[in-house]
C-alpha cells in the first residue's frame, strides 16, 4: 500500500518528525516471513551472521547509551522525540536481529549475561569533549554509519528474509541520522559559536559500539562513501569542512569508526 503523503501545510519540527516515523513504521509480524527464514543459506555466510551478532549488542545497548544522556535535552521537544523513538526502535532492531540468529542457529548464541554486560558498560567512547552537543555528533555519526552498514549487508546477504530486513532496518537508520542532524542544525542556528565544538566532535568522532563491540562491523565496500557522506552533513551544519577545522586549529585527525 502506498505511503500517504504528509500534508504541504509546515509542521513544527517534532510533529514532523514524529509523523514521518509512523509513516514508515513497520511491523515485525506482519513485515517479516519468519517461516520462510532458508536457515542453511544464511548459514552459508557466516561472516554476515558474525557481522550481524556484533550488530546486534550494538543496537542492545540503546537504552543505556540513551538514558545516560537523555537528561540535559528534556527541555528540547525535538530531541527528546527523537532519542525516545531511536530507543524504542534501536530496541527493535535488537530484538528482530537476535531473533533472525536464533533462527537460523548462529552460534554463539546471546545470552542474557551477553546483553547485562552490554548495558552496563561504563560508555567509556565518550569523546574528549564529554558535552551533550559531542555526545549528539558521535550519536548522529554513528547512526549514519550504521545505515550503510546494513543497506550494503543486505545486499550482499544471499537469503531472502534476512536482505528484506536488513532493508527496513537501514531505512530506520537513514531516518534517526536525519534526525539527530536536525538536532543538531536547530542548536547551532541559535548559537553559530556551537559550530567549532561541532567540527571538534566529527573531528574526534568514534563509534558508540566500541563502547560494547572490539570492532564495530562495517561494509568495507562502502566505508569511504559513508565517511564521506557524513562529512558533507558537517560542512551543511557549520558552513566549513572538518578538513578546514584541522588544518585551522593544528590537530590531528581521530575519526575512528573502530578499525582504523
Amino acid at each position: 500500500m502506498p505511503k500517504p503523503e504528509l500534508p504541504a501545510t509546515k509542521l513544527p519540527p517534532d510533529e514532523f518528525y514524529f509523523r514521518e516515523a509512523e509513516r514508515w513504521r513497520w511491523n515485525t509480524e506482519r513485515d517479516i516471513p519468519w517461516q520462510s527464514i532458508d536457515a542453511q543459506l544464511a548459514l552459508r555466510q557466516p561472516e554476515i551472521l558474525e557481522k550481524l551478532r556484533r550488530a546486534t549488542l550494538i543496537e542492545a545497548y540503546h537504552p543505556a547509551n540513551i538514558t545516560r544522556e537523555l537528561p540535559p535535552l528534556l527541555d528540547d521537544p525535538m530531541a527528546t522525540l527523537v532519542l525516545c523513538t531511536e530507543m524504542f526502535e534501536g530496541t527493535r532492531h535488537y530484538y528482530v536481529l537476535k531473533r533472525y540468529l536464533d533462527t537460523v542457529g548462529y552460534q554463539p548464541g546471546i545470552t542474557l549475561a551477553d546483553i547485562q554486560t552490554v548495558r552496563l558498560s561504563d560508555g567509556s567512547s565518550e569523546v574528549t569533549g564529554g558535552t551533550t552537543l559531542h555526545w549528539l555528533v558521535n550519536f548522529m555519526g554513528s547512526e549514519h554509519y550504521a545505515a550503510f552498514f546494513f543497506f550494503a549487508l543486505s545486499e550482499q546477504a544471499e537469503e531472502p528474509v534476512l536482505k528484506r530486513l536488513l532493508r527496513f532496518i537501514g531505512r530506520d537508520e537513514v531516518r534517526h541520522a536525519r534526525a539527530v542532524c536536525r538536532v543538531i542544525e536547530a542548536k547551532v542556528g541559535s548559537d553559530p559559536a556551537l559550530r567549532q565544538e561541532v567540527l571538534a566532535a566529527a573531528a574526534e568522532f568514534r563509534h558508540y559500539g566500541l563502547d560494547v563491540v572490539d570492532e564495530v562491523p562495517v561494509s568495507d565496500d562502502d566505508e569511504l562513501a559513508a565517511m564521506a557522506a557524513f562529512l558533507r552533513r558537517i560542512r551543511r551544519i557549520c558552513g566549513r569542512g572538518v578538513t578546514d577545522y584541522l588544518r585551522e586549529s593544528k590537530a590531528t585527525p581521530g575519526g575512528n569508526n573502530g578499525n582504523r
